[in-house]
């Protein structure tokens, strides 16, 4: 089989970062959303359909790991790992890389056959079909294995919302405040926070999963203010203050805070609830 890393698509959100183990193996590239579509150089040969056949079986949501050899420099492995199949199981397949010098004959051709772009410097060539199990590269799987898990447990945090009567740890003058979740409306919540004095604030905040998880004051290393104002979750740090009058003449946030049983009676019996309860 011919086909090269150029029949992958590689999204925005790719990233590109060194990742070293004991052994001498490395993550050179984690793709984050892998397609497999027909080249040119491929024709339509028999490996080429078992081949798209197996990726479709991934489903949506491929990922892709390539590591590359502790044993070779230019030989690296490929694993892919889609929504739908078993995660210990990836797809395989070995390349080889292929320096290609600015001043080489070669690289003319090799751009307009696909290989690689004006900014590359290399392509890769498949060694080997892929494979389901059975390859014996049970150190890079492994690795690979890790990445993707690790990428997985990121993202379903980024889409983790709160709910009303969650208690959260909420950023507010340059400190972590505890806080309640009172209501939610689709993607905003509302949260009411108390301040060291026992004054309670209430603020409604979006969620947004692009936010970078909660890095702010003591305890990090590079604080940042537009990281999450909730710890665990990724909400903006673009919030909305309501009061506790403009709550109780809200019909619909109003109504939706009343559903909870410490503010069935009042707004203002319940924010006495929390400034001393929280």
């Amino acid at each position: 089989m011919t086909t090269t890393i150029r029949d992958w698509t590689l999204e925005k959100n790719d990233r590109n970062r060194p990742a070293k183990n004991p052994k001498g193996f490395e993550v050179v590239k984690f793709i984050t959303n892998g397609e497999y579509r027909k080249s040119e150089n491929l024709g339509i040969s028999s490996e080429y359909h078992d081949s798209v056949n197996l990726f479709k079986k991934l489903g949506k949501d491929v990922q892709i790991v390539i590591v590359k050899c502790a044993h070779n420099s230019l030989k690296h492995h490929f694993f892919a790992f889609g929504s739908e199949a078993d995660i210990n199981r990836p797809l395989y397949r070995q390349a080889g890389k292929h320096i290609v010098p600015q001043d080489s004959k070669f690289r003319k051709f090799a751009i307009e056959d696909g290989l690689m772009t004006e900014t590359d410097t290399h392509y890769y060539d498949v060694w080997h079909d892929w494979q389901s199990s059975g390859h014996g590269w049970t150190d890079p799987e492994n690795i690979a294995i890790e990445e993707v898990k690790k990428y997985r447990r990121q993202e379903a945090a980024k889409q983790r919302q709160v709910e009303a009567g969650d208690n959260v740890e909420f950023h507010a003058n340059q400190a972590w405040r505890e806080g309640m979740v009172l209501a939610t409306i689709e993607k905003r919540a509302l949260i009411a926070y108390r301040m060291p004095q026992g004054a309670v604030y209430m603020v409604l905040v979006d969620h947004d999963p692009d936010v970078p998880q909660a890095k702010r004051g003591l305890g990090y290393r590079e604080s940042d203010p537009f990281s999450s104002c909730i710890k665990a979750h990724r909400y903006s740090s673009n919030y909305q203050s309501m009061s506790a009058k403009a709550l109780a003449k809200h019909k619909v946030w109003g109504a939706k805070v009343r559903e909870l049983r410490e503010f069935k009676d009042s707004i203002a019996e319940g924010l006495e609830y929390l400034s001393e309860s929280l």
